[in-house]
C-alpha cells in the first residue's frame, strides 16, 4: 500500500515542488529496501507452513532410561566390600598410618631446625652479605638489592604492622569464641547440678560426665591458644627492636640512595686510610654455595618423603583389599574367613597375620631410606659449617683493618638482615592469621555442638518434670480446692444450699408469718415471701449474714393484726393507688406513737396488691413483687462486694464473678464452684 501511494504521487510530480518530489522519491527507495526482508520474515518466520500429517515419519517408541550393559568381566571395578576387614585387621593399618604420620611429621620438624640454624649462624657472622660489602666497590650490591626490592614491594614495615593488628583481631575473636563456649558448658552444668538438687529423683546422665570430651577438646584449643598468644609476644617484642628499625630505615631508600650511602674506595685516601690488599673470597663463596645446594638438596628429600607418607596412608586400605585380592591370608592360622584347625574366625579378637604385618612393614622401611638420606644430608650441615666458619675467620682477620669495608659491611648486613626478618615475620604472621582463622572455624562448631548438647539435655529435663507434674496434678488440685475452703471458711463437705423461688400473695396455699400493722385500721401490708427449705428449718444461705428465722406465732412480731393480714385476700378490682398524703401533725397517728412513721392510706381506698407498703422500726423490708435488680451489693446478703473481691482475687474475670453470682441468687459457694467447673 505504502508503494502503490508513493508511486501514485510521483505521478503528479509536475504539480509537486522539488523538495516534495525528492523526498517522495527517498521514500519509495526506503520501501523497496524493505520490503524484500520483510517478505521474506513473512514466509520462514511468522507463516511457517504446516505440513501434512501423512508426510510425517512415525515417532517410534523410546525407553525412558539409557540401558547400559553390566561390564561384569571389568578389571577396573572396586569390589563392592573391599574395604571391610575384622577389627584388628583395621587396627593394624590404622597403627601403620599413625606411624608414617609420625615419621612425616618428625621430618620436618627437623629440616626447619636445620635451615633455621644454618641461616642463624651465618647471620651472627655477616655472611653472605660481608662478601656482597667485600667485593662492591662501586654502589650498593645488586643481591642484595633484589631482597630489599622485594621488602618494598610487599608494603617493608606498614605491611607489617597492619599483618600484627589483623593478627590480633583474630586473636582477640578466638579468645571470646573461647569464653562464649566456656560459658554455654558452665551454664549447662549449673542448670544440672540445680535440676538434680530440685529433683533428688532424677537419674538422668551428668552433664559433667556426657559433656566431658566438650571440655577436654575446649581445653585443648585453649592451650593452642596460649601457645600461639607467647609466639605472637615475640613477634611484638622483635618488631619493636632497635636493631629492627634501623634495618628497615635503609629497606625504604631507593636505589640511588644506598648507593650514595655506600662508602667509595677513593674516600680512603682523603680521610688518611690505608686500604688494606684485596683478599680472595672465592673460597669461602663456594663453602657457601655448597651449603646452599645441601639445603636445597634437604627441603626437596623432605617435600618427597611427606608426600610419599601421605600416599601410604591414603592407600593402605587398597593395598590390604589388593592383598586379599592376591589370595593371601590378613588372619594368624589361615584366611580371614576362617581360624586354621582351630574353627572359625574371632573377628573381633583375632590377630593380624605375619604376612600383612610384613606388607606394611616393608611400605614403611621403604619410606624410611627417604628418612635416612635427610638424616645424612642434616649431619653434613655440621660438618659443611665448620669449613665456612674457618673460611670466614681468615676473610674477617684480613679485612678488619679496612674501615672503608667495615663501613660497607654494616650498610649491607643490615639491610640483608633486615629484609630477611621481615620475610620471616610476615610468613609467621600470615601463619598465625590462618592458624586463628581456623581455630575461630573450629571453635564455632564446638560452640553450636555445645549449644545443641544444653538443649538436648534441657528436653530431657523437661520431659521428667512433665511427667512428674501429670502424676502429682491431682494432689495439686486437692490442695488448691482445700486453700479455696479455708479462704472461705468454709466447711470440706458441706452441700451448696438451695435457695427457692419467692411465693407470690395468692399463689401459695402454706401459711405465711404475719407482721404488725402500721397503724389501727390501716391497710396491712401484703404477705411476705415464703421460703421452703428442704428440711424443718431454713438453712443459712449465706455465710456473710445470720441464718434467717421465720416468725413464730405468738412471738413478738406476731400481733392480731398481723394474723389478720395473713389472712386477707385483695379485692380482684384493681384500683390506681391515691397519691400519698403526709400527715398533719405527729399526733394524727391512731393506735400508734409518732416514732411508728407516716401514715398509711386509707383503708376504704382501692387496694393494690404490687404497692409496698412502709414498714415501721424494727419490721423486715418492705415486700415487692417484683424480684429486686441484681447489683454487687446484694450479692451474697450484706457481703456482696467482699464476694467479688475474694472472687476476683482467685484469678476469676469480673464480669463472670457477677454473672454466676446472679445466676446462683448471691450464693457464693454456688457461684465459685460454678467458675471452677466453667459452667
Amino acid at each position: 500500500a505504502a508503494e502503490a501511494l508513493c508511486a501514485k504521487a510521483l505521478e503528479l510530480e509536475h504539480l509537486l515542488t522539488g523538495t516534495v518530489a525528492q523526498t517522495a522519491d527517498n521514500l519509495k527507495a526506503m520501501i523497496a529496501r524493505r520490503k524484500g526482508p520483510a517478505m521474506d520474515d513473512n514466509r520462514m518466520i511468522y507463516l511457517e507452513a504446516v505440513p501434512p500429517a501423512d508426510s510425517l515419519t512415525p515417532v517410534g517408541k523410546a525407553a525412558l532410561v539409557k540401558p547400559i550393559e553390566p561390564t561384569l568381566d571389568a578389571t577396573d571395578i572396586k569390589p563392592l566390600f573391599s574395604g571391610l576387614f575384622p577389627r584388628f585387621v583395621m587396627q593394624e593399618v590404622e597403627s601403620h598410618k599413625v606411624s608414617l604420620r609420625s615419621m612425616a611429621e618428625g621430618c620436618e620438624t627437623a629440616t626447619k631446625e636445620a635451615n633455621s640454624a644454618a641461616r642463624t649462624a651465618l647471620a651472627e657472622k655477616g655472611l653472605p652479605g660481608s662478601i656482597a660489602a667485600h667485593e662492591a666497590t662501586d654502589g650498593f650490591p645488586e643481591s642484595v638489592w633484589t631482597k630489599v626490592y622485594e621488602v618494598q614491594m610487599k608494603g617493608a614495615d606498614w605491611a607489617l604492622r597492619s599483618k600484627m593488628t589483623e593478627l590480633e583481631g583474630k586473636a582477640a575473636e578466638t579468645g571470646e569464641q573461647l569464653g562464649l563456649v566456656q560459658r554455654v558448658l558452665d551454664e549447662e552444668y549449673a542448670n544440672d547440678d540445680n535440676f538434680r538438687i530440685k529433683h533428688p529423683t532424677f537419674q538422668g546422665v551428668q552433664s559433667r560426665d556426657s559433656g566431658q570430651h566438650f571440655q577436654h577438646d575446649l581445653a585443648h584449643y585453649r592451650q593452642l591458644w596460649d601457645q600461639a598468644r607467647s609466639s605472637d609476644a615475640a613477634l611484638h617484642a622483635r618488631l619493636d627492636g632497635k636493631a629492627y628499625s634501623e634495618g628497615m630505615k635503609l629497606c625504604t631508600m631507593s636505589r640511588e640512595q644506598l648507593d650514595q650511602a655506600m662508602p667509595k674506595p677513593d674516600e680512603a685516601e682523603e680521610k688518611g686510610v690505608v686500604a688494606v690488599a684485596a683478599y680472595d673470597t672465592s673460597v669461602l663463596s663456594g663453602e657457601l654455595l655448597k651449603l646452599a645446594q645441601l639445603i636445597q638438596a634437604r627441603d626437596t628429600l623432605c617435600a618427597e618423603l611427606s608426600d610419599a607418607c601421605t600416599q601410604a596412608q591414603e592407600g593402605a586400605v587398597e593395598t590390604v583389599a589388593k592383598f586379599v585380592e592376591e589370595g593371601n591370608a590378613i588372619a594368624a592360622g589361615g584366611d580371614v574367613g576362617s581360624g586354621g584347625s582351630d574353627g572359625p574366625l574371632d573377628l573381633a579378637a583375632g590377630e593380624p597375620s605375619a604376612e600383612l604385618s610384613n606388607l606394611l612393614a616393608g611400605i614403611t622401611t621403604e619410606i624410611a631410606v627417604k628418612k635416612d638420606k635427610l638424616d645424612q644430608n642434616i649431619a653434613e650441615q655440621g660438618l659443611q659449617m665448620q669449613r665456612i666458619m674457618v673460611e670466614n675467620d681468615a676473610f674477617q682477620a684480613a679485612r678488619s683493618a679496612d674501615a672503608i669495608t667495615l663501613e660497607r659491611e654494616r650498610i649491607v648486613q643490615g639491610a640483608e638482615n633486615a629484609a630477611i626478618a621481615f620475610m620471616e615475620m610476615h610468613a609467621q604472621l600470615s601463619e598465625g592469621v590462618a592458624f586463628y582463622t581456623d581455630l575461630v572455624g573450629r571453635l564455632g562448631q564446638l560452640l553450636q555442638t555445645s549449644e545443641g548438647y544444653s538443649y538436648a539435655q534441657n528436653m530431657v529435663r523437661e520431659d521428667f518434670e512433665t511427667a512428674q507434674g501429670d502424676k502429682t496434678q491431682e494432689a495439686s488440685d486437692a490442695e488448691m480446692a482445700r486453700r479455696l475452703a479455708e479462704q472461705l471458711q468454709i466447711e470440706v463437705g458441706t452441700p451448696t444450699p438451695v435457695i427457692p423461688a419467692p411465693a407470690y400473695p395468692g399463689t401459695s396455699t402454706t401459711a405465711t408469718p404475719s407482721f404488725p400493722s402500721a397503724a389501727a385500721g390501716a391497710v396491712a401490708a401484703p404477705s411476705a415471701p415464703t421460703f421452703v427449705p428442704p428440711a424443718a428449718s431454713a438453712p443459712a444461705f449465706n455465710v456473710d449474714s445470720a441464718p434467717y428465722q421465720a416468725p413464730v406465732p405468738g412471738g413478738p412480731c406476731s400481733t392480731p393484726a398481723a394474723v389478720a393480714a395473713a389472712a386477707y385476700t385483695p379485692a380482684p378490682a384493681y384500683a390506681p393507688r391515691p397519691a400519698y398524703q403526709p400527715p398533719a401533725s405527729s399526733s394524727s397517728s391512731t393506735g400508734s406513737s409518732a416514732a411508728a412513721g407516716p401514715a398509711f392510706p386509707s383503708a376504704t381506698a382501692a387496694y393494690d396488691p404490687y404497692a409496698q407498703a412502709a414498714a415501721p422500726l424494727g419490721a423486715p423490708p418492705p415486700y415487692s413483687a417484683a424480684p429486686p435488680p441484681y447489683s454487687a451489693a446484694t450479692a451474697g446478703g450484706g457481703g456482696g462486694d467482699q464476694a467479688v473481691i475474694r472472687l476476683t482475687e482467685m484469678g476469676f474475670e469480673r464480669h463472670k464473678i457477677l454473672q454466676a453470682l446472679k445466676a446462683h441468687n448471691g450464693d457464693e459457694q454456688a457461684a465459685l464452684n460454678s467458675l471452677l467447673s466453667g459452667t
